[in-house]
């Protein structure tokens, strides 16, 4: 009876590892396990989740999670796939994740505070240079779980390495880069310039009292190139001294002779002019008067004018300058330091305030320009001629041009041109050629008018304008129209010959 109990007992058993072992037979093991994060920041009392992701999905094998490191750090709260990590004391810690024999892991950093700063606020590179922007991380243990993103790709490339980043400009424009440690973030924004193409100077030229010192600064252009300036003494290191900080530098007067300050900035280098004189104790200037309060000066005509300043043995210098937006209409040439003097010239007509200024105190001469009234009879200089655009173009015809104008010989043997500055050396020869011939214009009473290049014309008047009709031998007639007020004349040169339409040409007269 024992025995047959024993059998049906055995039985049942081996039963029951059969349906184990189909049950198990049946099962999807699990091939890998990953964790939505490989670090996770917390400061005391904050909690955070991790989730696991167990391939292929439908694996049978249920996630295990674990506190493999620093308990006494965190305590774990598991639901299935996601656990609840919650920091208690600063340290360090690891929550891995079991499926089947597969395990993965993330390392959770507790602080009482987590900070992330960058090494750069703004960053201004050319194209196609690097820089590196480096992140300090508080705890220094969390620096190479720093991540780095970049707003726009196009713009700025970078190159994370854990607690740095190299970025490079791929075009122009602006980027911003990120750092990520856990919640925390800071940013550096990377502008990507060209090189400098101007370059202007402060002071280019100055008298500098021995033992006294002057800053000068430079301007560049486009405005925001990234291109470092240098600054150097070229001549006179024995003469002035110089502590540079970027585009201005303080220059300081060692003893008396003269300097020379060189400053570059890309391919862009221009000169600062130093004369030490002997440092003469100030005498303040408090009062400076001119001898002509208002003037009316010819066009082209030059007058001197003279600054007398109190007392006499002032030492402030007179300094002259023309009112905002008055610089074309008159020109200032100041004289020496000694006569306090300076030339006034009447470039174009308008009204224009030449002040002197000496020290705090200042005087102004009230300059007018009058329009020149335009006579027909005597000949008239052309002052200026600007190309304003050339109609016509495509690129089509830009070789034909080319061809064009080189058998014209209008540019004379040039092998340098091609498609790319043909209209650029064509503007510059066509400049120089009407040059010649509108050189010298004369009208006549009888209704024509002559130039230097020996054509017939005639002109036409309606008061302040004038119609010159240019005939020309095997080519279409040239009109110009004149503005006798302002001084100008505007013609539209046919160009059919070059396989063009026409030059809109201005034209400014004296």
């Amino acid at each position: 009876m024992k025995a047959k109990k024993l059998l049906v007992v055995l039985c049942a058993v081996m039963m029951c590892l059969s349906l184990g072992l189909f049950a198990a037979c049946g099962g999807v093991s699990a091939e890998s396990v990953s964790l939505n994060k490989s670090t996770l920041g917390l400061k005391i009392g904050e909690t955070g989740t991790i989730v696991a992701d167990v391939e292929p999905s439908d694996s049978t094998d249920s996630v295990r999670w674990s506190v493999t490191k620093g308990g006494e750090a965190i305590s774990i709260a598991a639901d299935g796939d996601i656990v609840t990590v919650t920091a208690k004391a600063a340290g360090n810690a690891t929550v891995t994740a079991t499926a089947g024999g597969k395990t993965a892991s993330c390392d959770v950093v507790v602080s009482a505070d987590i900070n992330i700063t960058l090494s750069e606020e703004s960053v201004r590179i050319l194209w196609d240079e690097t820089a590196t922007i480096t992140a300090t991380v508080s705890p220094a243990s969390m620096t190479d779980a720093v991540s780095w993103t970049v707003d726009d790709a196009d713009i700025v490339s970078i190159e994370p390495n854990g607690g740095s980043v190299t970025v490079r400009g791929e075009r122009i424009g602006s980027a911003t880069v990120t750092a990520y440690i856990g919640d925390e973030s800071a940013s550096c924004e990377v502008a990507v310039t060209q090189m400098t193409q101007e370059m202007t100077l402060s002071d280019d030229e100055f008298e500098l009292p021995e033992g006294e010192s002057k800053t000068v600064s430079v301007t560049l252009y486009p405005e925001g190139t990234a291109s470092p300036v240098n600054w150097w003494i070229e001549e006179g290191d024995d003469i002035v001294s110089i502590a540079a900080n970027g585009t201005s530098a303080t220059v300081t007067a060692k003893a008396i002779g003269e300097a020379t300050i060189a400053i570059r900035s890309g391919s862009v280098e221009q000169h600062c002019y130093v004369t030490v004189v002997e440092n003469v104790p100030r005498v303040p200037a408090t009062g400076i008067t001119l001898d002509k309060t208002e003037v009316e000066l010819p066009w082209g005509a030059a007058l001197p004018l003279t600054a007398t300043v109190e007392p006499a043995d002032a030492t402030d210098k007179v300094v002259w300058s023309v009112s905002k937006g008055g610089e074309d209409i008159v020109w200032v040439t100041p004289g020496s330091s000694s006569d306090r003097g300076a030339t006034i010239y009447g470039n174009s007509p308008g009204t224009a305030t030449v002040t002197a200024t000496a020290g705090d105190v200042s005087a102004s001469c009230v300059v007018t320009v009058p329009y020149k009234e335009f006579e027909l009879t005597p000949p008239f200089k052309l002052w200026t001629i600007t190309i304003d655009w050339i109609e016509g173009v495509t690129d089509e015809n830009k070789q034909a041009t080319v061809e064009a104008v080189t058998s014209s010989g209008l540019m004379g043997d040039d092998p340098t041109v091609n498609a790319d500055n043909v209209l650029q050396k064509f503007a510059a020869a066509l400049k120089e050629k009407m040059e010649s011939v509108f050189g010298w214009l004369t009208f006549n009473d009888d209704g024509t008018c002559e130039y230097i290049a020996g054509c017939e014309c005639s002109y036409t008047r309606d008061g302040n304008h004038i119609t010159i009709l240019i005939e020309q031998e095997n080519s279409a007639p040239v009109t110009v129209e004149a503005d006798i007020e302002h001084h100008t004349l505007m013609l539209k040169w046919p160009l059919r010959m070059f396989g063009l339409d026409y030059a809109l040409v201005t034209m400014e007269y004296r």
